[in-house]
């Protein structure tokens, strides 16, 4: 919904930051801006509501309250927030790669926490992110971590850049896993043809 009322302008958005102040009679030119600015903000701000949300903000003639009104709601106060980020801190720390899983599941639950940690504003650098998921892998990795840390600088490196090189290793190894089972089975089976015309 932000990305989208910035889209709208920047005075669009200023609205939204700073309370409008609305005139009986729309005289000058700058004010009819800031009146097209304020409803194409609370546009933007309304539509991305849900109806059950609508009723919270129905009451309000500017963009800014309405802002102001959802952030208290979605947002809570900082000590809420300090609260959701401490738990947040908690999961990235507890984070580790389950034997199931493979590395697009296992990414894609590390994005959802380091984004929610980012998105309360905390600052969570992405060597950081990297060093962590490096740390936790599940064994079959070993080999594919020791190349990453011995071929490059881990500070420069993003964990989208690491995705990619693991979903490739983890394919290698998937394809070499189920070769040599194929090659097993074969054998088994010509074992087990043998044994049967022995046995006539």
């Amino acid at each position: 919904m932000k990305t989208y009322t910035q889209s709208l302008g920047a005075d669009v958005w200023d609205v939204v930051e700073e309370e409008y102040q609305k005139c009986p009679i729309v005289i000058m030119k700058y004010q009819k801006v800031e009146f097209t600015c304020n409803a194409k903000a609370m546009n933007s701000l309304l539509v991305g509501l849900p109806k059950s949300e609508l009723v919270k903000v129905m009451d309000c003639t500017f963009a800014k309250s309405i802002r102001d009104k959802m952030s208290s709601f979605y947002e809570g106060e900082s000590m809420v927030n300090k609260v959701k980020l401490q738990g947040f801190r908690m999961q990235f720390e507890s984070l580790k790669m389950h034997d199931d899983e493979d590395i697009i599941k296992n990414f894609l639950r590390v994005d959802e926490v380091v984004n929610t940690i980012r998105g309360l504003d905390e600052k969570l650098d992405e060597y950081i992110v990297v060093k962590k998921v490096l740390r936790y892998l599940l064994e079959r990795f070993n080999p594919k971590v020791s190349t990453i840390e011995k071929m490059t600088n881990l500070n420069t490196l993003t964990i989208y850049q690491i995705l990619g090189t693991l979903i490739t290793y983890e394919i290698i190894i998937y394809n070499r896993n189920s070769s040599t089972k194929e090659s097993t089975f074969k054998v088994n089976k010509s074992k087990e043809d043998l044994d049967n015309s022995c046995c006539e």
